[in-house]
Parts: C-alpha cells; sequence; structure tokens
C-alpha cells in the first residue's frame, strides 16, 4: 500500500489524517488497529511528504489551466467568479481564491 492510498483508505474510514511538524496525527486514534499503525509507521516519511504539501489552487501550487488565454469566470467548479491577473501566468479567483497557471495547449503529436 502506497501513503496516498492509506490516506485514502483512512479518510474512508472516517479517520482525519494530519502532519503535526514530523508527527503523524490520526483521529481518532483509538480505532485503529495495529495494522493501520504498523502501515502509518512503514509509511511515515511519505504519509509527510504528501500531508505537508501545499493544496492545490494554493499560490504555491496553482491549478493548471491550458490555453491561449485565461478565461474571465473562474473555471473551477461551478464558482463563476472573476479572474483577475497576477502578473506573468498566474491568476487568481476573487470569489474562491483559487489561484491557476495559464499554460500553452499541449501538441497532441
Amino acid at each position: 500500500m502506497c501513503a496516498d492510498t492509506l490516506i485514502e483508505s483512512l479518510s474512508g474510514r472516517g479517520f482525519t489524517v494530519l502532519a503535526d511538524g514530523n508527527a503523524i496525527k490520526v483521529s481518532p486514534s483509538s480505532a485503529l488497529t495495529d495494522e493501520d499503525r504498523r502501515a502509518i509507521h512503514a509509511h511515515k516519511s511519505e504519509l509527510l511528504n504528501l500531508l505537508n504539501r501545499p493544496p492545490v489552487g494554493s499560490i504555491a501550487r496553482p491549478r493548471i489551466c491550458r490555453g491561449a488565454r485565461m478565461p474571465i469566470f473562474c473555471p473551477w467548479a461551478n464558482c463563476e467568479g472573476r479572474i483577475s491577473g497576477q502578473g506573468g501566468a498566474l491568476y487568481l479567483c476573487g470569489d474562491c481564491g483559487t489561484w491557476f497557471e495559464l499554460r500553452p495547449l499541449e501538441n497532441p503529436w
């Protein structure tokens, strides 16, 4: 089992999994099985890397939007907020606060 599958499995069973410095906090910890604890220990460094990544849509990890130009309205879900340029290829939705990075279309050949 890899770290992202482990997080998905625990979350699907109602656990909250968070990084706290170099520790992994799982709640409710009293409901963890011995197998869960072994898996968490075995994948601790991978789990910490995943849990400490900036969230997608933040300025440190913007969502990728491909095209010649950025749409006027937010392409994320049903937001439809207005998009404003923030310099270079970075754009921000004023309503939902999601950051986007405009990249050219990929060549299909």
